[in-house]
């Protein structure tokens, strides 16, 4: 197995960044005067005076009719001007204009001037979201095997830790395609039996693009492994074919590994249907390639993948030149190692409708190339890995870490080779998103919204600011700073206690830039049905004087079924002889064929759908009563 990041460097001369400005008699002279300040500030590395002759150049030309000159003229200005603010530093300002650069650069036709825009816009822009636990499932697709909540994690099934780490409820297990020795399979197979472990099955083309092309023409062995599997019956297996071919040396035509990637699927379903199926690319594609000309169909696929590693130098260098270092942001390398944007690509594409995994993922400790010990900047990479992925992506529900130290590889990420990194592991795989054997869910998260209550809460942080040593942000409201540090890593402390109900200023603050946008304040509802308390991990909200609670509050209390249909995201409640049909957004509801107009209409919000208490209580018979000052629903049946 090759485990590199990328395995295509790609260097070039970005043309571009210095094309010759064409001649246009239309333009004025105070156009070119104020192209030529342009010019100096650019020279001078006068930042501020760049951006304000940019601006000003860019609007005229504008006001010019479209044309390839004035295309590429407009691109080459903010390109430029992005390029400098990146080179002072000021990392927001740069992706605000590499942002407005992008749509030019597109029509002119600069591809790898996009693709570098991209990863450095995807990196400048500083992020941060509060989330809240909860035990309540937020993403759950139904594939095979997928938990509703939390996180599989488990190593490589030959890793020297095996034994300490007995709670694991994923193995790792690697066959190479032609390899007709299962004796080990059978060790491995059996041990996840009887420990109730889930299996990805990774099953390689160690000849890649030819060895798909051979299975087109033969895929006896395919036939005759499955037939071993089939002495497995009671094993939860995923099986990933073909992984990260967009980064293959020996490149497979797509079409022709979709038409190898259906033939496994066809075979493996029809002979053990135990096996579910994954497709699983790297996160990172090879400069030319595009990863979804891969995807063999939602069909065929019941679990995406990738391959996560972060790595603090590209390809094991550090001496990269200026007009080189865009590898190592395209790339995702050292200072662009964030596992959490690492995945971006992938939750982009595939997340809104598959459980993604992390196939299989590591984090360099140490670079063979310079010997250099990498531990400490390691240890962050994996708390991020860990910590924050499960939290801002609950359609994580896997994540295996590749427990291997290969000699030939430019880095080590081997737990089993750095205690520090393995003491780190086993504590962060401890926290309540992951599933440990025995178990069928976990707790996962939601984030908070711009709409909340008027209490002290104790939200989780994920936070990305690039070169920054923030490790925590500032929060105010009107002006007044509510937050602490929490008593967890990555969470606050917020004390919205002493605002009032209504509309206030929320400014954020990271290293000193500060962010702000508007939040409404609640206070909090308690809901009562028959004289109990209805218990919610989401508060009750009123939006049009309607109060707001989670579709799920309603059904286990009513011991109602909800179906959820996420193409036309509609919701259909049934008991008793009882159907209600809604959709998110439309202010129409139908009991059984006749229309109910409603005051506020379906809503996700905190990550969950939402829908108006009364119109639907009393929709099933259910007596609605709201006391103002105590701020209590009363639902009587």
């Amino acid at each position: 197995m090759n485990k590199k990041l990328c395995l295509l460097i790609l260097v070039f001369a970005m043309v571009f960044s210095s094309a010759i400005i064409p001649a246009n008699a239309e333009l004025s002279m105070e156009f070119w005067e104020n192209n030529n300040s342009l010019t100096a500030a650019l020279e001078q590395m006068d930042a501020d005076s760049a951006v304000y002759y940019c601006n000003v150049v860019v609007s005229a030309l504008q006001q010019e009719p479209e044309s390839a000159s004035t295309l590429e003229m407009t691109a080459t200005k903010l390109l430029q001007t992005a390029e400098l603010l990146e080179k002072c530093g000021r990392y927001t300002q740069s992706a605000e204009f590499f942002t407005r650069y992008l749509p030019y650069a597109q029509k002119v036709g600069w591809t790898d001037g996009v693709k570098i825009a991209e990863a450095k816009i995807l990196q400048f822009t500083t992020r941060f979201q509060l989330y809240q636990r909860t035990s309540t499932p937020q993403t759950y697709y139904g594939a095979k095997y997928e938990p509703q909540s939390g996180v599989y994690f488990g190593v490589t099934s030959d890793s020297p830790l095996a034994e300490q780490l007995q709670n694991t409820s994923s193995v790792l297990l690697y066959q190479e395609y032609g390899d007709t020795n299962f004796d080990w399979l059978r060790v491995i197979l059996d041990d996840a039996r009887d420990r109730g472990q889930i299996v990805t099955f990774a099953l390689n083309c160690p000849q890649q693009g030819s060895q798909i092309s051979q299975i087109l023409s033969d895929s006896s062995y395919a036939v005759h492994l499955f037939d071993f599997l089939k002495q497995f019956p009671d094993v939860k297996i995923i099986l990933r074919f073909g992984a990260e071919m967009n980064i293959w040396d020996n490149r497979a035509n797509p079409q022709e590994f979709i038409s190898a990637f259906r033939i496994i699927a066809d075979l493996a379903r029809s002979s053990c249907p135990n096996i579910a199926m994954m497709w699983s690319p790297n996160s990172v594609s090879s400069w030319d390639i595009n990863m979804d000309d891969y995807y063999p169909g939602d069909e065929y696929v019941d679990w995406v993948g990738c391959s996560l590693y972060s790595q603090k130098y590209f390809t094991g260098r550090n001496d990269w030149s200026e007009e080189e270092k865009f590898n190592e942001i395209v790339f995702q390398t050292g200072d662009n190692a964030d596992p959490v944007l690492a995945l971006t690509e992938i939750i982009e594409k595939y997340g809104d409708r598959k459980p993604i995994a992390l196939s299989e993922s590591g984090v360099a400790h140490y670079t063979r190339t310079l010997s250099e010990d990498c531990t400490q900047w390691g240890l962050s990479q994996l708390e991020m890995m860990y910590r924050n992925i499960p939290m801002v992506y609950p359609q994580v529900k896997l994540i295996n870490y590749f427990d291997r130290s290969l000699d030939f590889e430019v880095v080590d990420v081997a737990l089993s080779t750095n205690a520090t990194l393995k003491e780190r592991y086993m504590s962060l795989t401890q926290l309540p998103h992951f599933i440990h054997v025995g178990q069928d869910k976990a707790d996962t998260y939601y984030p908070v919204s711009n709409l909340m209550q008027t209490e002290v809460i104790n939200p989780y942080f994920y936070l990305h600011k690039y070169r920054s040593a923030a490790t925590t942000a500032t929060i105010l409201v009107d002006g007044a700073e509510i937050s602490a540090a929490g008593s967890e890593p990555n969470s606050l402390y917020l004390d919205l206690s002493g605002f009032a109900p209504g509309s206030h200023s929320m400014q954020t603050v990271i290293d000193g830039e500060w962010f702000e946008k508007t939040i409404t304040l609640q206070q909090p509802l308690t809901l009562y049905l028959n004289g109990e308390v209805i218990g919610s991990d989401v508060p009750p909200t009123i939006i049009n004087d309607s109060t707001m609670v989670p579709i799920r509050v309603i059904s286990q209390s009513l011991g109602a079924s909800v179906q959820w249909n996420p193409a036309d995201r509609s919701i259909t409640v049934s008991s008793d002889g009882v159907t209600l049909f809604m959709q998110i957004d439309s202010l129409s509801m139908w009991k059984n064929g006749s229309e109910i107009k409603l005051l506020a209409a379906p809503a996700i919000l905190y990550d969950r759908t939402m829908v108006p208490l009364r119109a639907v209580g009393e929709a099933f018979g259910i007596v609605v009563n709201w006391d103002a000052e105590t701020r209590t629903v009363t639902l009587n049946q």
